[in-house]
């Protein structure tokens, strides 16, 4: 199967759509199930290893913190299975925001 910048950026929407929706199932079913997701340095608990453990963490986020993300750019590489977003992640409960990007690589 060929990977278009179409798929790719679908997937990462559904990726989003499921943390927004602190869905455990729909997150694990994201990620291999040795994935692992890296934070910068400092934060607790890091980096989130396997796919269980970024889907709880993930859900506990949303139901602890009123975690909400949004997209704000995407692009994908036409020519290589990869690609890079800008978002921000909305903590509710608290009132304050993060910005950031991530990089994938799709398999």
């Amino acid at each position: 199967m060929k990977i278009t910048p179409q798929h790719m950026e679908a997937e990462i929407r559904r990726y989003f759509s499921a943390c927004n929706a602190g869905d455990y199932a729909a997150l694990v079913s994201c990620f291999t199930p040795d994935a692992v997701h890296y934070f910068p340095p400092g934060l607790p608990d890091i980096p989130w290893r396997s796919a269980d453990v970024i889907a709880k963490k993930w859900v506990w986020c949303v139901k602890e913190l009123g975690s909400q993300w949004t997209i704000e750019k995407v692009l994908c590489s036409s020519t290589a299975p990869e690609a890079v977003i800008e978002w921000t992640h909305w903590k509710r409960k608290s009132g304050t925001a993060l910005r950031g990007d991530e990089w994938y690589i799709l398999l």
